[in-house]
C-alpha cells in the first residue's frame, strides 16, 4: 500500500542528503494504517519534489519524549550540531492530540527513484500525434510513486504545450537540450545563442538559407509563409526587427558548407539532417544528452537512474548513457543497433508505457 505524507524543507533534506531513517508522527488513525512493506511517498511542502520510502518497522511511545530516549539525534533528522528536544513535536501537534494518540516510529529505508525520461514524436506520441489514457495512467501512476516523469524533445516549448498540459510532466527539457522548465514552467536552466549584432547575424542566415527558423521561449518563427507544422509562425525577418532570445536555429541551406562556415563563425554546433540539406544550430555541447546530465545535476539523481526512450538519431547519445536505454520498436534505425534494448510494441501500441508498466509491475489496463 502506498502512503502520501508532507515534510517540510529541513526533514525532507535530512533524508535526502543525510542520516534520518525515522520518521515520528502522531499515533492516529491515519498512521495506524500504516504497514510494514508499505510504500511512503514524502512530498517536500516547499519544492513539490518527492521521495519513496519503504517501511521496514515501527514503534509506538506514550509520547515524543519516550520516542527520542530510544533514538539517537540523527536518525530522527538532527544535525550533529543540534540539541534534540521532543518538545519541537508541539510545532506539529496540540500537546492534547499527543496524550490521546502518543507517538510513532517509522522506520525505513529509501527506495530508488527512477528519471524516465521519453522523445515526443514516434516515441510517446502515436502517429497521429495523441496520447492514449492508457500511457497517460502510467505515467501518473509512475509520479505517484515518487518517480520523475521528463520530457525530451527538439521541439520548444510552444509546440509542446498541448502535451504539457496533458501529461504534467515533473520537468521538460526543450529546444535540443537548450531550455529546461519544472512542472510550473519555471525556468530551470537555458542556453541562449547570443550575438553583438543581431541584424548582421540574420541577416547572413537569409542569404546562404532556403528557410529559415528560430526557436524562443514562447514561438517558434519561421520565414517560410508556407510551413504550418510545429505550430509555427510566419515572421519576416528581413523587414521586422528581431529582438528575443534565441534557443535554437532549424534551416535549410543552399550549401551545407556554409552551415559550417555560420556555426564556425559563431561559436555553435551545427547537426545536419536529412542528408546535410537541413539542420539545427545551438551552443556547442547542448544536446538531448546534455540536457539529461543537466537535470541529473539538479535532481541530484546519477545518470545510472534515468530511463529513456526514443527513435531516432538524434536521440542515440541519450539511449547510450542512460541506466537504462530503451529504442522504440519502431524506429527506423532499430536494426541498426542490435545491442540496445527495445520496447515489445511500437508508439502506436502504447510501447513506452507498456514496457514501464512491466518493469514496474504497473497493472493499469490498456
Amino acid at each position: 500500500m502506498i502512503h502520501y505524507l508532507t515534510l517540510y524543507n529541513e526533514p525532507f533534506n535530512a533524508i535526502k542528503y543525510g542520516n534520518k531513517t525515522v520518521e515520528m508522527r502522531l499515533n492516529d488513525e491515519r498512521r495506524q494504517n500504516i504497514s510494514l512493506g508499505d510504500v511512503l511517498v514524502f512530498e517536500n511542502i516547499v519544492t513539490k519534489e518527492k521521495l519513496t520510502v519503504e517501511v521496514l518497522e515501527k514503534h509506538a511511545f506514550k509520547n515524543f519524549f519516550e520516542l527520542y530516549k530510544n533514538y539517537s539525534k540523527t536518525e530522527i533528522g538532527y544535525e550533529l550540531d543540534e540539541e534534540p528536544n521532543p518538545n519541537d513535536m508541539l510545532k506539529y501537534y496540540s500537546q492534547e492530540k499527543i496524550d490521546k494518540y502518543g507517538a510513532l516510529a517509522i522506520h525505513f529505508k529509501k527506495l530508488d527513484q527512477f528519471v524516465i525520461v521519453f522523445d515526443m514524436d514516434d516515441t510517446l506520441l502515436k502517429d497521429d500525434k495523441t496520447i492514449s489514457k492508457y500511457t497517460l495512467d502510467v505515467l501518473k501512476t509512475l509520479q505517484n510513486k515518487g518517480h520523475f516523469v521528463v520530457i525530451n524533445t527538439a521541439r520548444s516549448k510552444y509546440y509542446n504545450s498541448e502535451y504539457f498540459n496533458l501529461i504534467k510532466p515533473d520537468y521538460a527539457i526543450l529546444n535540443g537540450g537548450s531550455l529546461i522548465i519544472n512542472k510550473n514552467e519555471e525556468i530551470l536552466y537555458k542556453s541562449l545563442i547570443s550575438c553583438e549584432n543581431i541584424d548582421i547575424f540574420i541577416d547572413d542566415f537569409l542569404r546562404v538559407t532556403n528557410n529559415f527558423s528560430i526557436q524562443t521561449l514562447s514561438d517558434f518563427l519561421t520565414n517560410d509563409e508556407k510551413y504550418k507544422g510545429q505550430n509555427a509562425k510566419y515572421y519576416d525577418f528581413g523587414k521586422t526587427k528581431f529582438n528575443d532570445e534565441i534557443y535554437k536555429i532549424v534551416a535549410s541551406f543552399k550549401d551545407e558548407k556554409d552551415a559550417y562556415l555560420l556555426a564556425n563563425k559563431y561559436n555553435l554546433e551545427y547537426v545536419p539532417y536529412f542528408n546535410g540539406k537541413f539542420g539545427r544550430l545551438n551552443n556547442k555541447g547542448v544536446s538531448k544528452l546534455s540536457g539529461n546530465k543537466k537535470l541529473s545535476e539538479i535532481l541530484n539523481i546519477s545518470m545510472d537512474k534515468f530511463i529513456v526512450f526514443g527513435d531516432d538519431f538524434g536521440d542515440l547519445d541519450m539511449i547510450q548513457n542512460s541506466g537504462l536505454g530503451v529504442l522504440m520498436s519502431n524506429s527506423h534505425i532499430a536494426d541498426k543497433y542490435p545491442e540496445i534494448i527495445k520496447t515489445e510494441y511500437s508508439n502506436n501500441e502504447d510501447g513506452v508505457a507498456k514496457f514501464l508498466a512491466k518493469k514496474f509491475k504497473i497493472t493499469a489496463e490498456p
